[in-house]
């Protein structure tokens, strides 16, 4: 069991590397490219809609692999903090960001992964939408967030290309990557 359980941390490594091609470090924190050419700062944690303190189910589909691992997730005006787990709680790993320096703590994962990346796709689908828009419309990308019903749509886009979807429910978040084609689902625990 533990060696699925390595197995599929790799894969979590292998799929984030693949949307970590480059980074720049500016004041301290990595800038992050959300095309290969525009790059955009990490939002501070006050920035953040709502607090959260939960177990999450994660599944990341990158085309042909997938895979799902229960992550914790703390995350308020303070920081974030995920700590990844195995499928009977044990922590395999943990990612962190405090408003001045951002980290993972796993052995299991490259040197390359930059927590930055991940601390981004957290922050397009739960930091408030206006800090977001400023934020990606300083690099000239776009930034528009639709609502039907109890669903939220939030899009960035470069020129008329759209880069990433996040649809984002009462029971779940959805991240699209199109650019570097992946697919990031949270679902909540009940």
């Amino acid at each position: 069991y533990m060696k699925k359980q390595i197995f599929l941390a790799l894969i979590l490594c292998s799929f984030f590397c693949i949307s970590c091609v480059s980074v720049k470090k500016i004041n301290g924190l990595d800038k992050v490219y959300v095309t290969n050419t525009k790059q955009i700062n990490i939002l501070p944690p006050s920035e953040i809609e709502q607090p959260i303190d939960e177990v999450m189910l994660l599944t990341a589909d990158m085309g042909n692999q997938i895979f799902t691992t229960p992550v914790y997730v703390s995350a308020d005006d303070e920081g974030i903090y995920m700590t990844i787990l195995t499928d009977f709680g044990i922590e395999i790993g943990s990612i962190w960001y405090d408003g001045f320096s951002a980290n993972m703590d796993c052995s299991i994962f490259p040197e390359k992964l930059k927590a930055v990346y991940l601390i981004n796709e957290f922050q397009n689908a739960y930091y408030k939408s206006q800090s977001l828009k400023q934020n990606l419309e300083a690099s000239k990308l776009i930034f528009e967030e639709s609502k039907k019903d109890d669903t939220m749509v939030r899009t960035i886009k470069s020129e008329n290309k759209i880069i990433e979807d996040i649809v984002i429910s009462e029971s779940s978040v959805v991240i699209s990557n199109y650019l570097r084609g992946y697919k990031i689902t949270l679902l909540k625990s009940e």
